[in-house]
């Protein structure tokens, strides 16, 4: 009962603040979940991270959900199975990877294991790779590789390679079939793998 009448609330809230334009009360429930999962997400990742860093990437996550006539707001689908808190946290953990992605790359080595190189290039179907470049600059390669996908396979590689999501649960939180998961981790691998390949960091 707990459960249904949390949900009943959600979407009351939600109808009111995309109907109404007033978007206070939802604001005022998920402002401080939202800064707990940016401070939880850089943790996990070892990142250091300063308030005012968390109080822009609320703020900017904020922004996600309400720009463009509250887009991305009109596109949660109560009628699947996922909780509308689930949905923010996915949201807000895409803020903090975009955000990650636009840091300098002279400063990746206080990122602790944002990306774990052996994990990508064994997904991408490579058992060696040369190691020409050091770790930062290899890192800085890849990601400007995931710049060249669309945003629709960059949110899922990042969700499957990054967070270590299983496609089920990607399929859910993005509100799309799991074969549609697949096909765009798929075609994502493929455009990186011949990116790092042109850039020499892979050999075919």
């Amino acid at each position: 009962m707990k459960i249904n009448t949390r949900k009943k609330e959600d979407l009351d809230l939600l109808i009111k603040c995309i109907n109404n334009n007033d978007c206070e009360s939802l604001i005022k429930k998920y402002y401080n979940f939202i800064e707990q999962v940016i401070i939880k997400t850089c943790y996990k990742k070892n990142i250091s991270i300063v308030y005012d860093d968390v109080e822009d990437l609320r703020n900017q996550t904020f922004y996600e959900l309400f720009k463009d006539d509250y887009r991305r707001l009109k596109s949660f689908d109560p009628s699947r199975n996922v909780k509308f808190s689930s949905w923010i946290r996915l949201i807000t953990a895409n803020t903090v990877f975009d955000y990650l992605a636009k840091k300098d790359p002279h400063n990746l080595s206080k990122v602790g294991n944002l990306v774990s190189l052996d994990d990508v290039f064994k997904d991408l179907s490579f058992e060696n790779y040369e190691n020409r470049l050091d770790a930062r600059q290899t890192i800085f390669l890849l990601k400007q590789c995931i710049k060249n996908i669309t945003k629709a396979e960059r949110i899922v590689f990042k969700l499957l390679i990054f967070s270590n999501l299983e496609p089920k649960k990607i399929a859910a939180y993005l509100q799309i079939s799991t074969r549609e998961v697949y096909k765009k981790k798929s075609r994502a691998l493929k455009k990186i793998k011949n990116c790092l390949i042109k850039l020499g960091i892979l050999e075919k």
